[in-house]
C-alpha cells in the first residue's frame, strides 16, 4: 500500500513549548479516562490525530493545525472552554478547535446541528483545515471501530464512517488514499464475511504477484525509459467489492484497478504541455508490441476541461492480459501526489484551497459534493440505482429540475415516482454532471437502449411469426429444445440477445426465416395454433375461450396474460391439436363470442 507513515516528519517549525504544552494539558485533563474498549487512554486518540496530520498527511507547514489536532476534543468533552484555549494557545488554534468541535457529521437529529451548520456556511467561515482536521480525527477513529463493545453502536459508526467520511468527505476533498483506507476499515466491521472473501481474492490475484509486478516494471521502463516510475497500486477492498456488485461480477479479474499500474513521469511545463506529453505516451503504448489487447472502450482521459470534479487528473487505459484486466494510469509526479491527497496536497504546497458543497438531507445527515454539483450528483451519491428509475428532487421542500446546482446549507430530498425509467438522459444533462454520475447515467442509457432494441426486435419477430403462420406468436412458446436449436443455428446465446440483435439490425428476419426453414420449424410440423386477444378485460373470457377450443379438439398448453391499469388486457393462448382445416372455423367462432365483441382477435 502507498499509505505508510513517513520517517521524515518533523516539528522543527512548530513552537516546541506550544506542542509540549498541548501534550501536557491533554494528559492532565484526560487522566484516567478510557476509550470505548475500556483499556486505551483517551489522550492516545488525540496523540494519533496529531500524528496523522504530521506523518500520514505530511503537513509540516501549519503549526496551528498540529496543535489543534492535540486539542480537537477538549471543548466537546468539557475539559476546557473557549477563553481557556485562547489564553493558553491563541485565537488561531482556538478558532480551529471550536469549529471542529461544533462541526458534527453524524446522524444527529438535533436542531442545533442544522442551525450551526447553516450559520457556518452562510457566513462562509468554514476553513478547509477544519475538514482536514476532521479527516485526521476520523481516520484514527475508523482504525478503532472494532474496539467498540456495543454491537449496535459499532455497526452504526461503521456505516457512518463509510458514507459520511469515506464516500463523502474524503472523496469531496480528493483524498483517495485515505478514502480507501476508511472505507476498508468500515467494511471490515459491518460486513466481515464479504471483506474476508474479497481480501482473499485480492491477496491471491496474479496481478499482484511479485513476478508479474516486476515484469510490468521491466517492460514499461524499457518502453518509456528510466525516468518513468512504475508503481502498482492495490485497490481498496470496499472499492473492489462495490464495483463487482454494481457490475454483477462473480469474480474480480475484469476489474482493472485491483492492481492499477501508475506510470509516473517527471513534471513537465504547463498544463497544455503536460496533456500533450501524456497523449504521446498513451500513443507510444498503443503502438507497442506488448502482445495484449488494449480495451479502448475503457479509455478515460481526465485532463483539461474533462478533469474530474474532485480535481483528479490522469489518462487511463486498460490492458486485457492473461492475468486479468490491468488499468494503466498516466500521470506526472506532482499530479500523482495531488490525485492521491487532494486538499491535503494543496495545503502542503501552499496552493489555493478547494471548495466543496455541503448540504443536509431530511434526516439532518450532512453530504459533501464538489462545487457546481447538480441534483443528479446527489442522487448518484445517495443511491446510484435510483438513476435508473423516475424520481423527484426537492430542495428546501421545493421541486427542482435534476440539473439544478446545489448550494451550501440546503436541505435535499429525493423520492421515487415510478419503478423504471424509459427515456434516456439527454446529452445536455450528461455534460452538466460530475464524471462519476455521468458514467452511471451512460450505463443507464445503455440499459434503456438495450431494452428498447429488445422491445423493437420482439415486435418484429412477433409480426414475422404472425405473417408467416408459424403457429406461435412468441418464439418462447416453442419447446425449449427447439428454441435452443434455433439460437445455436443463429450463433446467439439467449432469446433476449436475438431480440436485441434484430432490433439493432445486427441480424435480420431473413436469417431467422432461413434458420426456421433449415430446422424444419413449420406450422404443420409443430401442430400449434396461437390465439391472441386484445381488448377490455371482462370476467369469464378465458372460460369462454377454453370451451370453444375444446369443441374443436384443442388443448391449451400455454397461457400468457397481462391486465393494465386502464382495464385493457392482452391474452395469448398456445393451442395444440386443432386440425388445420378447422382453424378458420375456430377463429370465426371465437371472433363472434359476445364477450369479445369489442376485442381484437388474432389467430396464428
Amino acid at each position: 500500500m502507498l499509505l505508510e507513515r513517513g520517517t521524515d516528519a518533523s516539528t522543527k517549525e512548530i513552537p516546541i513549548s506550544l506542542v509540549d504544552l498541548a501534550k501536557t494539558v491533554v494528559k492532565r485533563w484526560y487522566s484516567g479516562a478510557l476509550r470505548d474498549d475500556g483499556t486505551t487512554p483517551v489522550y492516545t486518540h488525540l496523540e494519533e490525530t496529531a500524528r496523522n496530520i504530521e506523518e500520514v498527511f505530511r503537513i509540516n507547514n501549519d503549526p496551528n493545525l498540529v496543535v489543534a489536532a492535540w486539542l480537537h476534543d477538549v471543548i466537546e468533552d468539557g475539559k476546557a472552554n473557549e477563553k481557556t484555549l485562547i489564553r493558553l494557545f491563541g485565537e488561531e488554534v482556538t478558532k480551529l478547535v471550536m469549529a471542529v468541535s461544533k462541526f458534527r457529521l453524524g446522524n444527529s437529529r438535533e436542531d442545533s446541528v442544522r442551525i450551526y451548520f447553516e450559520k457556518l456556511l452562510k457566513e462562509g467561515s468554514l476553513d478547509i483545515r477544519v475538514l482536514i482536521l476532521k479527516m485526521a480525527d476520523h481516520f484514527h477513529n475508523s482504525q478503532t471501530l472494532g474496539a467498540i463493545r456495543d454491537t449496535e453502536k459499532r455497526f452504526r459508526k461503521a456505516e457512518e464512517s463509510l458514507r459520511v467520511y469515506g464516500l463523502g468527505l474524503a472523496e469531496a476533498l480528493g483524498m483517495w488514499e485515505i478514502r480507501n483506507r476508511i472505507c476498508d476499515n468500515a467494511f471490515e466491521v459491518f460486513n466481515p464475511s464479504e471483506f474476508s472473501r474479497i481480501s482473499c481474492l485480492v491477496d491471491s490475484d496474479p496481478r499482484l504477484n511479485e513476478s508479474f509486478v516486476r515484469q510490468m516494471e521491466i517492460y514499461f521502463q524499457s518502453l518509456f525509459g528510466n525516468d518513468c516510475c512504475v508503481k502498482i497500486i492495490r485497490g481498496g477492498i470496499w472499492h473492489i467489492y462495490d464495483k463487482a456488485r454494481r457490475r454483477r461480477l462473480g469474480e474480480i479479474s475484469d476489474i482493472g484497478d485491483v492492481a492499477s499500474c501508475h506510470l509516473i513521469f517527471p513534471d513537465i511545463g504547463n498544463e497544455e504541455e503536460r496533456i500533450e506529453f501524456l497523449h504521446r505516451m498513451v500513443g507510444r503504448l498503443a503502438a507497442s508490441k506488448l502482445g495484449v489487447f488494449i480495451d479502448e472502450s475503457r479509455n478515460n482521459f481526465y485532463v483539461g476541461p474533462k478533469k474530474s470534479d474532485s480535481g483528479y487528473e490522469a489518462m487511463q487505459t486498460t490492458l486485457i492480459m492473461e492475468q486479468g484486466a490491468v488499468e494503466i494510469v498516466f500521470e506526472t509526479k506532482s499530479v500523482h501526489e495531488r490525485n492521491m491527497w487532494g486538499a491535503v496536497y494543496d495545503l502542503r504546497n501552499g496552493l489555493s484551497q478547494r471548495n466543496i458543497v455541503m448540504f443536509l438531507d431530511t434526516e439532518n445527515r450532512i453530504w459533501f459534493l464538489p462545487p457546481g454539483s447538480k441534483g443528479l450528483d446527489f442522487v448518484y451519491k445517495y443511491d446510484p440505482q435510483m438513476l435508473g428509475k423516475n424520481f423527484e428532487i426537492r430542495v428546501n421542500n421545493q421541486i427542482v429540475s435534476s440539473d439544478q446546482p446545489l448550494e451550501n446549507a440546503q436541505v435535499v430530498e429525493v423520492s421515487i415516482l415510478d419503478e423504471e425509467r424509459v427515456d434516456p438522459y439527454p446529452k445536455e444533462i450528461l455534460d452538466k454532471v460530475g464524471f462519476g454520475t455521468r458514467k452511471c447515467l451512460m450505463e443507464v442509457n445503455r440499459r434503456i437502449d438495450d431494452k428498447n432494441k429488445q422491445k423493437l426486435g420482439f415486435n418484429k419477430v412477433r409480426n414475422f411469426l404472425i405473417e408467416n403462420r408459424i403457429g406461435v406468436i412468441d418464439l418462447t412458446d416453442l419447446p425449449e429444445h427447439l428454441l435452443n436449436q434455433i439460437l445455436n443455428h443463429l450463433s446467439i446465446s439467449t432469446i433476449f440477445d436475438l431480440y436485441h440483435d434484430i432490433g439493432s439490425g445486427a441480424k435480420n428476419l431473413e436469417e431467422l426465416a432461413f434458420s426456421l426453414q433449415d430446422l424444419g420449424v413449420t406450422k404443420e410440423r409443430l401442430g400449434y395454433s396461437s390465439v391472441g386477444v386484445f381488448g377490455r378485460n371482462r370476467q369469464g373470457i378465458l372460460f369462454a375461450l377454453s370451451g370453444v377450443i375444446s369443441e374443436f379438439g384443442g388443448d391449451i398448453i400455454k397461457i400468457k396474460s397481462n391486465v393494465f391499469s386502464d382495464e385493457s388486457f392482452v391474452l395469448l393462448l398456445v393451442v395444440r391439436g386443432v386440425d388445420l382445416y378447422q382453424e378458420a372455423k375456430l377463429f370465426e367462432k371465437i371472433r363472434l363470442l359476445p364477450i369479445l365483441e369489442d376485442s381484437q382477435v388474432v389467430l396464428v
